[in-house]
């Protein structure tokens, strides 16, 4: 039964390969049935013992899960010569797997005989295989992740200048006899997070947004648009909130949209279209008043694109105006290689002493000390990661938990954690530093608590109703007591990815 497992895993594995081949056969002058080929016959080589066929399964297990994802690539796969070689090198290194396969536990001799020269093959010619392929796989990844951004990319700009043109005749036309609106003295600030105080460091990135957007050719007519770009948690939304408020009064008007859907995005146009003094309409036409009133309002407005993932999720959202400034937070890095950018703003990992500051200013608003061996340890096993430095800290301060105590579990739970998705494209200190903590955290939860998580992660944190968890004729969830649900809801909230003020007292 385990091998038969293990085969369904690994012809899960090898099937994507095929596919890529199957795509390059012409060029690579093999057909794609050779790999199944090659499989079978190693198989049939080591079946004469029970545990040659487990390290057979196990070796051709490892080469194919160090592999890129050819699947998703395999649109522009024959466009791409790095992705050609890339196949060309991963069926080499396959083929001499099968090659070792068979001769060494096809042939006769002592079994001891054979797996000696198994463990010398695998520790060093397909250990450095392995390192080879890892290597490759990153470049892979990165060349492919352009290409495919660079083909979604002109689909995207081809309609959302396609849109721009036919909307400005009729703008210039409404336009024309009209005067440019007059933004009144009175700031108008919609940005629906208070400051952060727990802040640190980026000076340096708050002050390239800031040169980018105001100082750099003011005088100059222009849209200008700055990109902070990063992993999740790195705080790129943070940053962006520390800018316009430390900033804001360099402009007349903010607007801040949540891009995480369409929902959210035009949720957020209609509040803008009514603060502007619009009557409520259709969601389109919501829309288009707003960037109406942006196209004649000048330069002195700053329009917040929260998590956008790409162009296509926003072009409909995107201003026609020549003016103003337009600031917006991505995980997607390939940001920085679009015409309309004026700056890209990579966000990496805190300082050591950037990490230490932001985990002492944490403490301190909860009247906690805490010594700086300690911090400088903890903060250490974040890897400068904004996200994980908050929930320690703020797990260390509900809880009351010794820094150093909790620093010693956390480095056992870190040991003992298995991070079964592998992924090049992603740090291997960001995967355990998150799944670290949340192991660890999850824990230390009650029954009650572990219910209401369970349930609030399939809804909408921002519009959570309180009474969907204790109305008696509920047929869904965890129904509880309002005292059990009050105890279980501040458990949560002390150590959820969600500020309290997210889960409101509203119906949903």
């Amino acid at each position: 039964l385990q091998i038969c497992t293990r085969l369904r895993k690994l012809s899960a594995l090898l099937d994507p390969v095929a596919v890529a081949v199957d795509v390059l056969s012409h060029d690579l002058g093999t057909p794609p049935a050779l790999l199944w080929g090659v499989l079978g016959l190693s198989i049939e080589a080591s079946s004469t013992q029970l545990n040659f066929i487990e390290v057979t399964l196990k070796t051709f297990e490892s080469l194919l899960a160090t592999l890129p994802r050819f699947r998703t690539y395999v649109d522009v796969l024959p466009n791409s010569p790095h992705l050609a070689l890339a196949i060309q090198d991963v069926f080499q290194v396959y083929l001499d797997l099968g090659r070792r396969c068979v001769g060494t536990f096809g042939g006769k001799g002592l079994n001891f005989i054979r797996k000696l020269k198994w463990f010398q093959y695998q520790k060093h010619i397909f250990g450095d295989s392995l390192g080879k392929l890892r290597r490759l796989t990153d470049i892979v990844h990165k060349e492919a992740g352009v290409a495919m951004e660079e083909r979604s990319q002109q689909i995207a700009e081809y309609r959302h200048y396609e849109i721009i043109a036919s909307q400005q005749e009729v703008l210039s036309a409404m336009t024309r006899n009209q005067d440019a609106v007059e933004i009144n003295d009175s700031l108008i600030f919609m940005v629906p997070h208070p400051p952060n105080s727990s802040f640190t460091g980026r000076n340096d990135e708050l002050e390239a947004i800031h040169h980018t957007l105001r100082l750099n050719d003011a005088k100059l007519r222009g849209q200008k648009v700055v990109a902070i770009c990063g992993l999740g948690g790195a705080g790129k939304s943070q940053l962006a909130l520390k800018y316009v408020h430390q900033y804001q009064s360099a402009y007349k008007a903010v607007f801040w949209v949540t891009c995480d859907s369409v929902v959210k995005m035009d949720g957020d146009f209609a509040s803008i279209a009514k603060r502007l003094g619009f009557s409520n309409m259709s969601l389109q036409q919501n829309r288009e008043n707003v960037l109406n009133w942006l196209s004649k309002a000048g330069d002195d407005w700053l329009l917040i694109f929260d998590n956008v993932d790409s162009i296509n999720d926003i072009s409909d959202f995107w201003p026609r105006s020549l003016d103003g400034c337009i600031m917006l937070t991505s995980q997607n890095s390939n940001w920085r290689y679009k015409e309309n950018v004026d700056r890209t703003i990579l966000l990496k990992s805190l300082t050591s002493k950037e990490s230490i500051g932001m985990l002492e200013k944490i403490m301190a608003k909860q009247g906690k000390i805490i010594s700086s061996e300690a911090a400088a340890a903890l903060v250490k096993e974040t890897g400068g990661l904004p996200l994980a430095i908050r929930h320690i800290g703020s797990y260390i301060c509900a809880m009351g938990t010794d820094p150093v105590q909790f620093l010693q579990a956390y480095q056992d739970e870190n040991e003992a954690s298995a991070i079964d998705a592998w992924d090049e494209s992603i740090p291997s200190w960001y995967s355990h530093t998150l799944s670290t903590f949340l192991n660890y955290a999850f824990e230390k939860l009650t029954d009650d608590a572990i219910a209401l998580l369970s349930t609030v992660c399939f809804l909408d944190p921002e519009t959570i109703g309180e009474d969907v968890f204790t109305q008696e004729d509920i047929s869904y969830g965890p129904c509880m007591s309002k005292n059990r649900y009050v105890i279980s809801h501040f458990e949560v909230c002390d150590i959820s990815w969600v500020f309290v003020a997210n889960i409101r007292e509203a119906t949903v």
